[in-house]
């Protein structure tokens, strides 16, 4: 059981904390880039190149997903953001363990998380 008295003495050392600590914790630059280069010599934004893949690769990866999964499934949210994130560097067995979790779990047609969350678990495996 806490008493006042002790709720006070947590409060007052919380304060106490912030009074003391909070100014140095905050820079005095505006934060942005600017601020990480100054704390971080090495800093550089990430300027890595994305994958993008050329419309006939899109396509046939498409195609893949649609014969594996159906056209019930190629309309399913989770889907639709896995094709254009993904789907042409996927081997087309990858799309099996997929098709097997969105049969068994409605929820995971439209949370890609969970659907991830049940493909780590095994859910797509036999």
């Amino acid at each position: 059981m806490i008493f006042a008295s002790e709720a006070l003495k947590v409060t007052s050392s919380a304060i106490l904390v912030q009074l003391l600590f909070v100014p140095y914790l905050t820079p005095s630059t505006k934060m942005g880039s600017s601020w990480a280069k100054q704390q971080f010599s090495g800093y550089s934004k990430n300027r890595a190149n994305r994958y993008t893949a050329s419309q006939e690769a899109q396509l046939k990866a498409e195609e893949i997903a649609r014969d594996i999964l159906g056209d019930i499934y190629m309309r399913v949210q989770t889907v639709q953001i896995i094709l254009q994130i993904q789907a042409p560097l996927m081997d087309p067995l990858e799309w099996l363990p997929i098709k097997h979790v969105l049969d068994l779990d409605e929820a995971s047609h439209n949370d890609l998380a969970r659907l991830c969350w049940l493909l780590s678990l095994g859910a797509g495996t036999a």
